[in-house]
């Protein structure tokens, strides 16, 4: 499990990002923080991945980063860089305010019809085009949208 101990951030990242306490998430091998770019102004949230935690399995973290630079639609969260050190793999990426979809439903406790079939449209969305690109996402769930 990831603790909130300080994480030597690159050089690189701090050149160009500020701003990089906010805590978004926290999880077992990762966590999110909020920064924002020095020269746009963009809020983005950068994933750190703690590689110790990810051990045998960093190649998938590294498939997951091609697959995402591949990818290009409206309702897919974008990433636009990536840094790496020994100890962490940085991934930097769009900003979407609101949380994950589980906690909107957890707290609204009912949503209604209209809203869902919106959601489910942008997540139907997404999906035909990871499909047409000849990707599977294969951890669909409200967690994770």
């Amino acid at each position: 499990m990831i603790s909130n101990s300080s994480i030597e951030l690159p050089k690189e990242l701090l050149d160009h990002y500020t701003d990089l306490y906010q805590e978004l998430g926290i999880g077992g091998f990762a966590k999110v923080i909020l920064a924002r770019h020095n020269y746009t102004g963009l809020k983005v949230a950068i994933k750190i991945i703690i590689k110790e935690l990810v051990k045998n399995e960093l190649f998938r973290v590294h498939e997951e980063i091609m697959v995402m630079k591949k990818l290009s639609h409206q309702n897919i969260c974008k990433l636009y860089q990536v840094y790496e050190t020994d100890e962490h793999v940085f991934m930097v990426l769009e900003y979407i305010s609101g949380g994950e979809l589980y906690d909107q439903i957890v707290l609204s406790k009912e949503m209604s019809e209209k809203e869902a079939r919106r959601i489910f449209r942008q997540v139907l969305s997404a999906v035909g085009y990871i499909h047409s690109c000849g990707i599977a996402h294969r951890d669909l769930k409200p967690e994770n949208i």
